[in-house]
């Protein structure tokens, strides 16, 4: 979300402060992006994957 009306302008100050309150954001990407997978927030029983410290593009078929 571009908080000064500008295109692809964060506050990535604002983000650091919404984390250490434990509060979460979402924020769209390009198609081809390839973020590198930080931690997950479910568990899947049964054939899952680790995720953590993956890129996207490694683990999406």
């Amino acid at each position: 979300m571009p908080l000064d009306g500008g295109l692809a302008q964060y506050d990535y100050h604002l983000f650091y402060g919404i984390d250490q309150q434990g509060g979460y954001f979402i924020s769209k990407v390009k198609d081809g992006a390839n973020p590198k997978i930080v931690a997950t927030n479910q568990t899947v029983p049964g054939r899952s994957i680790e995720l953590e410290g993956k890129h996207l593009q490694e683990v999406v078929d």
